[in-house]
């Protein structure tokens, strides 16, 4: 079914095989079906299952129109967490948006250079700030560097360069539970069984859980696309992509960190690009901070 994405360039769709199901199944919105017809006629001789959404692609793209971003000047740090928010303004288009930080990473070669790991359809030619939860305003933020990398084949990714001292990267989760506001990442783990229980940190719905449905698929955006996702039944919104998809562990304040949101399906599906594809990607000399 890839060649034959490869083939018609459908618009926001995801491809999986349902264990439960037995079946594959072919996720998309109700308002890219016209679009995305000739894609579906194509694979009909499969049978698949069709999945449509009352949503639309701004989950994946996050964009929105915002005015009057001013640099906060101040000398007081700020604490960057997996999970809050990265305001983002287009130096090319005047285009804003918002998605969420994936996890802090460190320069393989130079560890005194941080990054904040997010999806890469965030990136183009962008500053960013952070924006935490429950922002009453988007004045006045405070910067945190600039696009140092960014990809949306055959891995949705993207680095941003810590330049601000004033700010606090730690790696920690953003959460809800006000025993563990802090969860803190004790490694990265690839999750290898169907059905396992899996958490998202993200700007807009904050924590979300679900169990895995499929850990293999691909996510297909007309001319890019994501091979070997995780689709997990997770709810997320705008703003959600690039937050981090964890697992906790027995103390339940320590977590293992699987990957980052690549986008969703409303309240039914998150799209997660698995954390081990984006360390292998080529140009990214990374390495996952942890406590």
């Amino acid at each position: 079914m890839f060649l034959l994405a490869d083939d018609h360039n459908p618009h926001a769709i995801c491809v999986y095989i349902d264990v439960i199901l037995n079946n594959v199944v072919i996720a998309s919105f109700f308002n890219e079906a016209k679009k995305n017809t000739p894609f579906f006629d194509s694979v009909k001789i499969y049978y698949p299952i069709f999945e449509f959404y009352d949503s639309n692609e701004e989950i994946f793209s996050n964009t929105s129109r915002l005015n009057n971003k001013k640099p906060k000047k101040s000398n007081i740090g700020n604490v960057i967490l997996a999970g809050d928010g990265l305001d983002y303004e287009d130096n090319e288009i005047g285009e804003d948006g918002t998605c969420s930080c994936g996890f802090l990473a460190r320069n393989r070669a130079n560890p005194n250079i941080n990054y904040i790991g997010t999806a890469g359809h965030c990136f183009t030619n962008q500053d960013y700030y952070l924006l935490p939860w429950n922002s009453s305003t988007r004045e006045n933020l405070e910067s945190i560097g600039q696009t140092a990398f960014e990809a949306t084949s055959p891995q949705d990714f993207g680095l941003i360069h810590i330049s601000n001292n004033d700010v606090q990267p730690r790696a920690a989760i953003r959460n809800t539970n006000p025993l563990f506001t802090e969860l803190l990442i004790k490694d990265g783990n690839a999750v290898s069984s169907h059905g396992a229980y899996l958490c998202l940190s993200g700007y807009s719905t904050h924590v979300t859980c679900g169990y895995i449905k499929a850990l293999f698929g691909f996510y297909f955006e007309e001319d890019s696309f994501s091979e070997d996702v995780t689709v997990v039944s997770v709810k997320s919104a705008i703003g959600d992509s690039g937050g981090p998809m964890f697992r906790y562990q027995l103390d339940l304040r320590h977590v293992s960190l699987n990957g980052i949101s690549l986008g969703g399906y409303g309240d039914k599906l998150t799209v997660v690009t698995k954390l081990d594809l984006i360390l292998d990607l080529e140009g990214v000399n990374i390495e996952l901070v942890t406590v």
